[in-house]
């Protein structure tokens, strides 16, 4: 199944194909093989990247929007891995000869440049994939006893203090989205 390169939202908001990736969506009772697409958007009121998961018959069964704190594909990409257990290396590029019309002209700029994006960040982590497993290389690191933590996100510590002002400092101004 090859899903929809163009999909309109709400509020006139446009989201094309970058990438898929089969996966098997989650469910309580049998796991449902799915199409998982990262889109991209233009539209200056949505996030920049999303997800939209497919079935076999086209039916979407999940969607999720890509962080607000950075707009960049690394971001999401490590949003998506962390989140929905997508991992970077596993998407494939959306086939070049199954894009359609941009509801914009300027979208279609805007989508050849996102494009050339997620192509450079998608490179390192495929290529490490392939040397590793190819090789069969050992990893470097493994987890400390016990595993890897994760600090307190809600912790009063200078760390989190920087983290949620840089955090803050990209928001976009909501006197600017006005404008």
């Amino acid at each position: 199944m090859i899903p929809p390169f163009h999909v309109e939202g709400d509020d006139e908001g446009h989201f094309y194909a970058l990438a898929t990736v089969q996966a098997l969506f989650r469910t309580s009772r049998e796991p449902i093989p799915s199409t998982v697409v990262l889109y991209y958007s233009p539209s200056p009121e949505f996030s920049r990247y999303s997800i939209q998961s497919f079935d076999a018959d086209a039916h979407a069964n999940l969607y999720s929007r890509g962080p607000d704190y950075s707009e960049t594909v690394e971001a999401a990409l490590i949003d998506f891995w962390e989140c929905h257990d997508l991992p970077a290396w596993a998407w494939t590029l959306f086939p070049a000869s199954a894009t359609g019309e941009f509801a914009q002209a300027e979208h279609a700029v805007a989508y050849a440049q996102a494009r050339a994006g997620f192509v450079r960040a998608l490179y390192g982590p495929r290529m490490r994939r392939h040397t590793f497993n190819s090789l069969g290389a050992a990893r470097f690191f493994d987890p400390p006893p016990g595993g890897f933590h994760p600090g307190d996100a809600m912790a009063d510590t200078d760390e989190n203090r920087e983290i949620m002002a840089a955090v803050i400092a990209a928001m976009p101004d909501e006197d600017d989205a006005d404008e």
